[in-house]
């Protein structure tokens, strides 16, 4: 019998972790799905500190899947062979995902729940397509997924764009005083006097001559610590605790909170859109997204199912959702028309996330080089000065 660790996701959105005895993984997975909740992870205890990640799919890798299987769909395919077409397609990850896909649905699981098998993307994207398999049109629920994941790249994207600038600075100061502290100074150190000016660039030096000295080591350290941290991401929900603290800090909170629940407000849209009840909406998006905006929409949930009227229910589990997200769905709720209203408060934060993102970046990016370009020029002047303390010595 072997150990093996999972973590499902309760259907109220909590993650359960724990371990089971098994004689093989299959056995392991078949006890697991007999639990009420989603299989988000199963390993077995002797490979769950290794240092191989588990495939993991990417938005990117979904999309390409669903873009791909939906027009086969359309064009009345069955769902085993289009996914057989995709998986024999290329070497992509999207192909890659369809071989798991497809070898899951054989073994006599509901497409659902053979995506959600595949990561936390899948996650989202098997709700889409349980509301399909409910009647709501598997190849529309397709599309629907591909063109939410759509949205949500191009989020990520503009974000990645515009922090890139400011990232680049970082780096390229941090290249600029490596090289001052390994080259420049310590070929300086041996002829300056000893002079206040000349004792600070020997510490530099020496500091240069360490790291010289011991690069293997310290590089070693640096792909522990990278490892280690690596482990613990898999150990605990990173973007969970990250969450905790970044909703906690005033200039990030209204930005985590933008991003957060704008493409959550978003997949809650589409999920009415294709006929499920609200609840049961929150409940399926509130597995996506993170602590503290997955226990508010499960709040959201539990009030409604108890009765509470939208408004009330917004009031007394809204204080994570941003003020426009109450007024605009109340206001589509008075017009009947739930679906419109969640879509247009996730653009609204979408859209202010962005905007706030690029203002950060324009000042950031500006505030970056003139701190690094002042340290950078105060080390030089140090270097110049000492030169010219050689220079006056000889005189």
């Amino acid at each position: 019998m072997k150990t093996f660790r999972y973590e499902i996701i309760l259907g109220s959105g909590e993650r359960l972790r724990g371990e089971i005895n098994a004689a093989d993984e299959d056995a392991a997975r078949s006890r697991v799905l007999q639990m009420d909740g989603t299989l988000t992870r199963l390993q077995a205890k002797s490979d769950w500190f290794s240092f191989e990640r588990e495939r993991s799919f990417s938005p990117e890798d979904f999309h390409l899947f669903l873009i791909g299987l939906a027009p086969m769909l359309r064009a009345g395919g069955t769902l085993r062979t289009a996914l057989a077409i995709l998986a024999k397609s290329d070497r992509s990850q999207s192909a890659v995902l369809a071989r798991n896909v497809l070898a899951l649905v054989d073994e006599g699981r509901l497409f659902s729940e053979a995506l959600a098998d595949q990561g936390d993307t899948g996650l989202i994207v098997s709700e889409f397509v349980r509301a399909g398999e409910a009647g709501g049109g598997l190849e529309r629920m397709c599309t629907l997924a591909a063109e939410f994941l759509a949205a949500r790249i191009s989020v990520f994207k503009e974000i990645r764009s515009s922090l890139a600038y400011p990232v680049f600075v970082i780096g390229l100061a941090i290249v600029a005083i490596l090289i001052l502290m390994v080259f420049v100074a310590p070929a300086l150190a041996p002829v300056l006097p000893d002079t206040g000016e000349a004792q600070l660039v020997k510490l530099f030096a020496a500091a240069g001559a360490f790291i010289a000295a011991h690069t293997t080591w310290l590089l070693l350290g640096v792909a522990g610590l990278v490892a280690l941290l690596a482990i613990a991401a898999r150990q605990w929900d990173v973007t969970a605790q990250m969450g905790r603290v970044a909703i906690r800090l005033p200039i990030l909170k209204t930005l985590w909170r933008d991003l957060s629940m704008g493409p959550a407000s978003r997949a809650i849209s589409a999920l009415l859109m294709a006929g499920l009840p609200l609840t049961s909406s929150l409940r399926s998006v509130s597995k996506t997204v993170a602590s503290p905006f997955q226990e508010a929409l499960t709040e959201l949930a539990e009030r409604l199912d108890d009765g509470v009227p939208l408004q009330l229910a917004l009031q007394s589990s809204g204080r994570y959702f941003p003020p426009e997200f109450e007024r605009l769905v109340l206001l589509s709720e008075a017009s009947d028309n739930l679906a419109l209203g969640f879509d247009q408060a996730g653009v609204l934060c979408q859209e202010r996330a962005l905007a706030r993102v690029k203002q950060l970046s324009a000042v950031l990016g500006p505030a970056l080089v003139v701190g690094v370009g002042g340290i950078v020029a105060a080390i030089m002047l140090l270097l110049l000065s000492s030169l010219t303390a050689i220079g006056d010595g000889a005189l």
